[in-house]
């Protein structure tokens, strides 16, 4: 079963990364994302780091923020500088959560780059239930552009994963369907 979901995850993958702009893929089933796609802009300077910092922010109000961060390397690549890391933030005082943010880092600021996604998928595991629930209910396709210059919105995309019920009625209509070819080869002919 698993091949057949990661097969699908490439597939998915494979045409948010034509889209020319980065991709940030969440597998929920897994909990687990993933940065696709290639763009290129000037990183903001956030405290002598480059950063690309993306934001839904639907309150406007200050609180405090919960983050998980990620290996950068692994997440992505640079064309000028070195990778630091993929940040993702999100409220943690407010229920529910309303606030979302993505920041990619790398060392060097002030420089026109391109950030390539590296398709490897990390997991989120650790983040509250409070901000699971968030992304279960994907109520985003793009989030836009906070810091830096240049980089088109960050797409979001979820790699959808079948309801076990209806991968049972797939391979259950499958057996019908290979049992009664089986039979009808294996009867005798009538002449």
């Amino acid at each position: 079963m698993k091949p057949r979901i990661l097969l699908f995850a490439f597939f998915v993958l494979s045409s948010q990364g034509l889209m020319g702009a980065l991709t940030l893929t969440f597998n929920t089933a897994d909990e687990t994302l993933a940065i696709t796609g290639t763009d290129t802009g000037t990183l903001a300077n956030f405290g002598g780091d480059g950063i690309a910092d993306f934001e839904l922010d639907d309150s406007n109000i200050s609180f405090s923020t919960t983050s998980v961060t990620y290996d950068g390397g692994m997440a992505f690549s640079t064309s000028v500088g070195n990778p630091d890391e993929l940040i993702i933030l999100f409220s943690n005082t407010v229920a529910p959560v309303r606030f979302f943010a993505v920041a990619l880092t790398t060392d060097t600021p002030n420089v026109e780059t391109t950030l390539t996604g590296s398709g490897i998928f990390q997991s989120y595991a650790s983040l509250s239930s409070d901000a699971k629930s968030y992304l279960a209910t994907e109520p985003y396709t793009t989030i836009p552009l906070f810091e830096g210059t240049g980089f088109d919105s960050l797409n979001v995309a979820f790699v959808l994963v079948p309801e076990p019920s209806a991968v049972t009625f797939v391979l259950a209509a499958t057996s019908l369907l290979f049992v009664a070819v089986r039979f009808r080869r294996n009867r005798p002919n009538k002449q």
